[in-house]
């Protein structure tokens, strides 16, 4: 499952029990509760905003870092960075630096570099 809305459907058309969302989830922590809030009250969400995704991001980083250590972790977390940037404005030139990145802390000074409007 990609969507919530995909879900409701799956769920209306052939009358399951359940659903997997499995790749829905790759750079997309929030679709669980978006999926659950849909069939809830036929309300969608709103994407989380850029700084929450990017807090998401460091998060996940940290324990790629945790369980894998520095030098796999971060090779392990690059293409989570593709995941969670999908959809962004202007991102291929930062996505290829990540791609290039060996430390955590690199990753995370390029995170910041994402392009957050301003409110207002």
């Amino acid at each position: 499952m990609f969507s919530a809305q995909l879900a409701k459907k799956m769920f209306d058309e052939t009358g399951c029990n359940g659903i997997l969302v499995a790749r829905g989830s790759l750079g997309n922590p929030w679709i669980f509760n978006e999926i659950k809030q849909y069939l809830k009250n036929g309300k969608e969400l709103p994407r989380p905003d850029t700084q929450e995704i990017i807090r998401t991001m460091i998060e996940h980083l940290d324990s790629c870092v945790d369980f894998f250590e520095e030098k796999y972790g971060v090779v392990i977390f690059r293409k989570f960075f593709g995941w969670y940037t999908k959809g962004f404005k202007k991102i291929r030139p930062l996505r290829e630096k990540v791609c290039r990145a060996k430390t955590r802390e690199q990753v995370v000074s390029l995170m910041k570099e994402i392009y957050v409007p301003k409110a207002g």
